[in-house]
């Protein structure tokens, strides 16, 4: 009996514990001024073959940059907050990032060309390039 009580406590607890903690899903927002799927020159290829039925691991599987936010093999980071810096141009967005057990919170800022097809992201002051997959630039 005090074995069935034990159970049933932890399961109450954790139970308790996980309705009490809001999920990163209820926290997050898309970012509208995404159109598509980026990937870094040049990997948009293995975006091409896993949409086509490819295997999906390590090894084809690259980053990607979506509305919903960066996503890789190891981990992704989700939109929490986007402010928008210049019209239609510029944006700063809060992120919350998940690799393998780490966890963390960081601000990037999202610059779009002109065309849309080409986004530059500064993520702790080093530039990385985005280009739009299907777009025939970097592909």
């Amino acid at each position: 009996m005090l074995r069935l009580s034990a159970l049933s406590f932890v399961s109450t607890l954790a139970g308790v514990l996980l309705l009490s903690h809001p999920s990163a899903a209820e926290n997050e927002v898309r970012a509208d001024f995404i159109s598509g799927v980026f990937a870094k020159e040049g990997l948009c290829k293995k975006v091409e073959a896993i949409k086509a039925g490819g295997p999906k691991n390590i090894d084809t599987v690259t980053e990607t940059l979506t509305p919903d936010g960066f996503r890789s093999w190891e981990g992704n980071c989700n939109f929490l907050t986007i402010t928008e810096k210049e019209k239609g141009r510029s944006y700063e967005a809060k992120m919350q990032c998940i690799e393998g057990p780490e966890e963390w919170i960081e601000t990037n800022t999202f610059d779009l060309d002109s065309s849309g097809s080409i986004i530059t992201v500064w993520i702790e002051g080093e530039k990385h390039q985005y280009v739009k997959c299907g777009s025939g630039k970097g592909n």
